[in-house]
């Protein structure tokens, strides 16, 4: 059973920055209503202000940490290393898989928060430099440095999601396990087995 909603061999894809692929012609008819859920998840209160300096007024996410950005910060988060930091435009520029949004809503700058610790960063810590800036955006999301001891979060990772009510779509799988948080967001009960 064909459907338009699945690839075809023929039929142009779009990947999103956590990996799953869409189909063009989807992404095209979709993209106004994407970009408005998209909308809607930034001017939350907790996502209108910068999740690293604090500063109002985001134009920038960093998609696999789940985080809305300045557009300061989102520069900066550019030059982390995409290991580190996805960084991408959220002022419609840019298209927005449902993955992507959905992962936005999951966790957003307040769910950051209780994972990376506060968006305040240390004293004598300024955004105009760039290298203690970066310093700290390594310390706050690689190293956890100013993260609850509680979190339960224990490295960045890109959640393996499923979309729905969205496109069929073509996950690239990876070796990396979900967190809590995604395992209850996405439905499944039990942890994944280990081998």
């Amino acid at each position: 059973m064909s459907s338009a909603l699945t690839p075809s061999k023929k039929q142009e894809m779009w990947r999103s920055k956590l990996g799953n692929d869409y189909p063009k012609d989807y992404m095209e008819k979709n993209e106004r209503r994407l970009f408005k859920k998209l909308l809607e998840i930034r001017d939350l209160p907790e996502n209108r202000v910068c999740a690293d300096c604090g500063a109002r007024g985001t134009v920038w996410a960093s998609v696999n940490l789940g985080v809305f950005l300045c557009m300061t910060c989102g520069s900066h988060h550019r030059n982390l290393g995409t290991h580190i930091s996805k960084p991408k435009g959220a002022t419609g520029t840019y298209w927005w898989g449902e993955d992507e949004i959905q992962f936005m809503r999951s966790h957003g700058n307040m769910r950051a928060k209780e994972i990376y610790g506060g968006g305040s960063p240390p004293a004598g810590v300024s955004r105009d430099d760039p290298t203690g800036w970066k310093q700290y955006l390594t310390d706050k999301y690689v190293h956890r440095k100013y993260a609850p001891r509680n979190s339960g979060e224990s490295s960045i990772s890109t959640p393996p999601v499923t979309p729905t009510a969205s496109p069929q779509v073509s996950r690239k799988f990876t070796n990396q396990p979900m967190t809590d948080i995604d395992l209850i967001h996405f439905g499944s009960t039990s942890p994944p087995a280990t081998g």
